[in-house]
């Protein structure tokens, strides 16, 4: 027992050396820990920057690219303005797609990048909030034929600047008697046209008259009150010109007229209630194409084959038959085609001056149908831009109205989303 006590009391020898040698492989581990920690961290920083500065230039970039859009935008609208003002000097107030506005460049260089753009005429469109009925202003289908400018006061400015070039007080009488006879004659030219409309208003009444007395129903009634008899029957022939059910004009109706009841092949809040999420007719006038969506029986196919064909303006808006497309020109009429169309632009035919040249030249003069809403110039114009900057990019989706004073205001602006 002695033994054993003595045995531990006894140190236990150390060897220096050996220490050491741990003790340095231990600081040696600790070194390439800190030396991994910081190359981690400094690798996670060089990243992190890197990515910082790649989305600060896209920013830039982006924006860049959307200031180029807004710039192309005062450039179109300059485009316009000046076209107006030609028209008023050759006094023609005829908008075509052999002007300028119509014939930009496809694509422009700019710093950094590249630029294109175009600019529609809207109302070479059907319009689908013409299947409103809306009060009809005296004198404006009269303005809207005719092959002078239907701009308030242009012939008195034109004479204005002729007067300040005449010395002589006789010359300025004979002036003046010619500009009231040009202002009787038009005045005259309006009341004709006005007892005209007169004329079609009374026969329309006493046909949806005789309308509802053979149906005696009410509903049949209303419906005729709120849309358009003429403008639903092009848009029934403009899906069938597109291979479209033509029912489907029945749901646009029901979708945009004040009334709750339900057409033939409509829908209306019954419909869209149980859906998900739910939702009611609008009841209103469209706001924008991309609305038809919204509508029953109209899914992604149906819309990309109607959208090209259609816009969203104010009701009562003129179609140019100068740019509207053969499709929309075939559906104004049964007795017309495409094909006619077809030919008159291969054969680069020139513009229509007046509405009755249009009908005089699709051989319709004396026949009864839709024709009712036509013109040869535009008020309302669809401007889109695409800039590309870099690796940013930019679409502005712009409607602006030319009014007859030559000022331009922008009814719509979007980037990136559909008109």
């Amino acid at each position: 027992m002695r033994f054993f006590r003595v045995a531990a009391l006894q140190p236990i020898p150390v060897n220096p050396a050996a220490c050491r040698r741990r003790q340095r492989g231990v600081a040696l581990i600790t070194v390439l820990l800190i030396v991994f920690m910081a190359s981690v961290a400094a690798a996670s920083l060089m990243t992190l920057q890197g990515y910082t500065l790649h989305r600060s230039t896209l920013l830039l970039n982006q924006q860049q690219a959307r200031l180029y859009t807004l710039g192309a935008e005062q450039w179109a609208i300059s485009l316009l303005k000046r076209d107006l003002r030609n028209d008023l000097e050759q006094n023609e107030r005829v908008d075509t797609l052999q002007e300028d506005w119509a014939t930009i460049p496809p694509s422009l260089p700019v710093e950094g990048g590249s630029i294109s753009g175009r600019i529609e005429d809207l109302q070479g469109r059907f319009n689908l909030n013409n299947l409103l009925r809306t009060k009809k202003q005296p004198g404006a289908d009269a303005k809207a034929n005719s092959n002078k400018p239907n701009l308030p006061g242009t012939k008195r400015k034109g004479q204005a600047s002729a007067l300040n070039q005449k010395s002589s007080l006789g010359q300025k009488q004979q002036d003046t008697a010619e500009e009231g006879n040009a202002d009787q004659e038009e005045n005259d030219a309006d009341q004709k046209e006005n007892s005209a409309d007169k004329e079609e208003n009374n026969a329309d009444k006493e046909e949806d008259k005789a309308n509802d007395e053979k149906e005696g129903t009410d509903k049949a009634s209303t419906e005729r009150k709120t849309i358009n008899k003429k403008q639903f029957q092009v848009l029934q022939r403009l899906l069938e010109l597109l291979e479209l059910d033509p029912a489907l004009a029945d749901a646009i109706a029901d979708w945009i007229d004040a009334d709750k009841e339900k057409r033939a092949n409509g829908a209306e809040d019954s419909d869209y209630e149980g859906l998900d999420p739910p939702y009611v007719a609008a009841n209103q006038p469209l706001t924008s194409v991309t609305e038809l969506r919204l509508i029953k029986g109209i899914d992604a196919a149906t819309y990309n084959k109607l959208a090209p064909y259609v816009c969203v303006l104010p009701p009562g808006t003129a179609l140019n038959v100068n740019t509207a497309s053969p499709v929309v020109l075939a559906a104004l009429n049964e007795n017309l085609n495409i094909e006619q169309f077809k030919k008159s632009a291969e054969e680069a035919k020139e513009s229509y001056k007046d509405i009755n040249e249009f009908i005089e030249a699709t051989k319709l003069a004396g026949r009864t149908g839709p024709m009712l809403n036509l013109a040869v110039d535009t008020q309302h114009f669809l401007i889109e831009v695409e800039a590309s900057v870099g690796e940013g990019r930019a679409v502005l989706h712009s409607v602006v109205e030319r009014s007859e004073d030559g000022d331009i205001k922008v009814l719509f602006r979007s980037f990136g989303n559909d008109y």
